[in-house]
């Protein structure tokens, strides 16, 4: 019998209103063979389509912001980044796609503000276009703008802050193409 999270670094993910519902956690060693990212199993308690980590950070600045705005990255480290470079309405699926019931989630938040934009970074991959379909999808039952926001050189929000500082992950945001596009 070993710790699950054995050798990661590991935070608490938090449902709106703060209360914890299970854990993250990140490698530490590229030789470690699981996982990068390993999340708290699914539990009655813990279900990762209905979860948007850092949701009980962003709640606020998402509901009172000058211009709603949610930023829908794909990591816990790119809430993170984008938290210190001063996006505060960013949050992270839990290691599943952006679907009905997170949209559900920022409906409760945002309410029905048509000027509201919902901003999601993708991998430019395959994937991530496969990922940027479905979120489409979902975004079509909100009364809000959705967009699409790619990074320099393919760089995640985490990438980009460590390799050109907390402005470029601001200027981000200026990258922005709508979805349907």
């Amino acid at each position: 019998v070993y710790d699950r999270f054995r050798g990661r670094v590991v935070w608490p993910i938090r449902d709106v209103t703060g209360q914890v519902l299970g854990f993250g956690a990140r490698r530490l060693h590229e030789d470690d063979k699981g996982p990068k990212y390993l999340n708290t199993p699914e539990t009655p308690i813990y279900r990762k389509s209905q979860v948007l980590y850092g949701i009980d950070l962003a709640k606020r600045d998402i509901a009172r912001g000058e211009k709603r705005r949610v930023i829908v990255v794909e990591g816990y480290t790119d809430v993170m980044a984008c938290h210190l470079a001063g996006l505060t309405t960013a949050v992270a699926t839990c290691g599943t796609a952006f679907g009905a019931e997170h949209m559900k989630v920022l409906r409760r938040i945002m309410g029905d503000d048509a000027a509201a934009e919902i901003v999601f970074t993708f991998d430019p991959d395959a994937a991530g276009q496969k990922a940027a379909v479905r979120a489409f999808a979902e975004t079509r039952t909100a009364n809000a703008q959705s967009f699409v926001a790619v990074g320099p050189a393919d760089l995640d929000p985490c990438d980009l802050r460590l390799a050109r500082g907390d402005g470029a992950v601001r200027a981000l945001m200026d990258t922005k193409v709508p979805m349907f596009e």
